[in-house]
Order: structure tokens, then sequence, then C-alpha cells
């Protein structure tokens, strides 16, 4: 018996190699008994991924010596449900991983996976969406943590259950819970009062804990719950001001990790007492501009060269720094993305080797400019142009002389 048709069948599996893929081509050519025969695991597996192979070829299959053309078989939506039932006890786990991952696996197989020696196939089944509510309370009691931080995920979990684990013994499972979107508000005001400070880092990382929650969590916070409401998200924008003065360099460090800083933030940053958090300030790209320029004209040199290296600084900032006393700050220009023709033209003649070769680097430097640096009495400038692409022949040819 011949395939039907491969055509729209590669895109509905991962992982397809090239093999398979010649494999799948040739479907139309050649009965599929020749292939489920074959000793190269390919084109087996090829067959196995086929849903218009008849049911016998695929059942055969199921016993199949490797393991990857099982797991392609799971895949398959036409495999009869009675065939998956043949690969519960398959000694391969990442076969069961994917029994446990299939949504079309029936409820007495997931009750039969949640008892698996492998704990990330019992943590899959504990995130099934089809998976009995007394496989969730068996497996909330699981003794591998990440089976047991699955459970308050499941959007089945009852409440009843959830309630169970926020007052488990263990921090971890309680911890998991506070984590959870799927926990009613009543749970997260109640463990709000918890003393360990791993739930309280769930709560503050959790998107929906309501702001007085997190006011509440806020006050006599410990520097590792605080350092947590500068990187979350959800932290709300007076709590974040807050935390711009709070007396850990490490609490303050960790806004700059928080990819929704409001504006205000980043100003009060700008002007912290310590260097590397006015560097890192400067280095990032969504500093607004105006607080770039003012950057520029930080009394520490590392600052001020981070600012006009930023490609969002004012141009204004980069025409005053080209004349700059410091060689520093001088390359910091050269190597600004965004410096105009005119300023490498003049950064070209500067005293500084360092300078020069920054501005034979600079992708608008123009080949004029490229062809006076060539004759540069440093080599290594010299060795720049030779590295540019808009460097004329002419340069070229005396550079490779």
């Amino acid at each position: 018996m011949r395939a039907a048709s491969p055509n729209g069948v590669l895109n509905r599996f991962e992982g397809v190699s090239h093999w398979q893929t010649w494999a799948l081509q040739e479907w139309a050519k050649r009965p599929l008994e020749e292939w489920v025969t074959h000793p190269q695991e390919e084109y087996r597996s090829a067959v196995a991924m086929n849903p218009y192979a008849p049911t016998h070829l695929l059942e055969g299959l199921t016993n199949d010596q490797s393991e990857f053309v099982r797991i392609c078989l799971v895949r398959n939506p036409s495999l009869p449900l009675h065939a998956l039932e043949t690969l519960v006890r398959d000694p391969h786990w990442q076969v069961r991983e994917e029994l446990a991952k299939n949504h079309r696996t029936p409820i007495h197989i997931l009750e039969e996976l949640s008892n698996d020696v492998e704990s990330n196939v019992r943590e899959l089944i504990a995130g099934a969406a089809n998976v009995p509510v007394h496989v969730l309370r068996k497996l909330s009691q699981d003794a591998d943590l990440n089976v047991r931080k699955r459970v308050p995920t499941n959007t089945h979990a009852p409440i009843e259950l959830l309630q169970q684990m926020a007052e488990d013994d263990d921090e971890h499972t309680r911890a998991s819970v506070a984590a959870s979107e799927h926990t009613p508000l009543h749970l997260l005001r109640q463990l709000s009062q918890d003393a360990s400070d791993r739930v309280r880092i769930a709560l503050v990382g959790n998107p929906r804990t309501p702001v007085d929650l997190l006011e509440l969590l806020f006050q006599g916070a410990s520097s590792q719950v605080r350092w947590h409401f500068a990187v979350s998200r959800s932290t709300p924008s007076h709590i974040l001001e807050a935390l711009c003065t709070d007396p850990d360099e490490e609490v303050r460090g960790g806004l700059l990790e928080n990819d929704n800083l409001p504006r205000s933030i980043y100003g009060l940053l700008s002007k912290d007492p310590d260097l590397n958090i006015r560097f890192q300030i400067a280095r990032q790209q969504k500093t607004p501009s105006d607080l770039l320029a003012q950057l520029t004209q930080d009394p520490e040199d590392e600052v001020r060269g981070a600012a006009i290296a930023n490609p969002n600084v004012p141009l204004d900032g980069l025409e005053l720094s080209a004349a700059d006393a410091s060689v520093h700050i001088r390359q910091s220009v050269a190597e600004n993305p965004n410096t105009p023709v005119y300023l490498l033209e003049r950064l070209s003649k500067d005293d500084a080797a360092s300078v020069r070769r920054a501005v034979a680097r600079h992708r608008n430097t123009p080949a004029e400019v490229l062809e006076h640096l060539s004759q540069d009495g440093v080599e290594w400038v010299r060795e720049a142009v030779a590295g540019h692409q808009n460097a004329p022949t002419t340069a070229r040819l005396r550079l490779d002389a």
C-alpha cells in the first residue's frame, strides 16, 4: 500500500531531519511496507509520522527498537488510542514523556504515568489539562519539588488543594502556591503573612498580587526580597522610587534589570552615588536622551564615556566631547555608531592613535579619510584601515605592499 499524500505533514512535527524529509518525499513512490522494515531508523520514523499510514503498520512500530521511532509514533495523530497503551511502560523515559505531553493520551494512562519513576514525566502529568483531581492531590505530596511546584499551575487544581498546599510545612510548596497565577486572592492574602522570604519573593513575582499586599510585603522586607521587588515588572512605581535610595547597592542595581522602569526611575538612578550604577544607566539604550546628555558631564570618565558611546546620545553631546581633554572620551565619540562624518574627519587627525584607530574602524568613515589613515605612522591604525569594507583600492594596494 502507498501513502495518500505527504503534503503538509512536515510542518506538523518538530525536529524533522534531512533524511526524514527525503523519506517523506519518497512515500508516493514506494510501498510503506518496505519502509517499516528498513534498517535505518530515518525510514521507519517517516512511516511513524505519516498520518496516512495504515493502522496495522503503526501498531507494528510500537515495538520498534529505536526510541526515536516510538517518539514519532506517539506524535502521530492517527495512532489508535489502544496503541498508546502499549507505550506507557516503554523502557525509554522520553517516549513516556511524549505520552505525558500528548493531549490525546487517555486519563487512565495519565494516572499510570503519575507513578512513573522519572520525575520529569510526573511533572508533566501534574500540568496536564485533563488529569483527574485525585491524581493532582497525590502529586501535591510528591517527593520531587518540581513535581509539587507544577500542581498549583494547573487550572484544574481545586481551591481546597491549593489551601492545603498553602499550609504545607515545606516552604517550597507554599511558595509554589504563592507564585501561581491561578491562586485565589484570599490565599494570596493568607500567604502574605508567611514568615518565609521564599514565599514572600514568590508573591512579589506574581502579577496577580494586588498593590496593597505588595505594599505590606515591602515594609521591613529583607534585602533579598527588596531585590526581587526591584526586578519585578509588577512592582508599582512608588515602590520602585523608594528602592532608588535603598542602602544596598545590589538592590539599586537590581532596578537596572527591570525592563518596565518608568522614566522617573532612570532620572533618579542617573544621580546615584555609586559609579557603577550611573555607568550602567549611561550604557542602557532605554535611557532617555536628555539624561544621557547630563551623563556626558559626569565627573567620572567611565560614566561619561559610556554615555557618549550610547547611540541615543544627542548630537551636541558628541560635538562637545569631540574636543574633550580625555583621550578616553574622544575615543568614545569615535566609537559611537551615529557619530557624523564631519566629526570623524576631525577625529582622524587626533593626536591619540587609539582615537584615530577608532575612526579607521567606524562604519561611516568616508573613503578619503581612510585613504589618509592608510598612511598613518602607527601600524595598528593602518591595520584597521586594511580591515574596513570601504577602504579604497589605492589604500589596500599600499597596505598590501
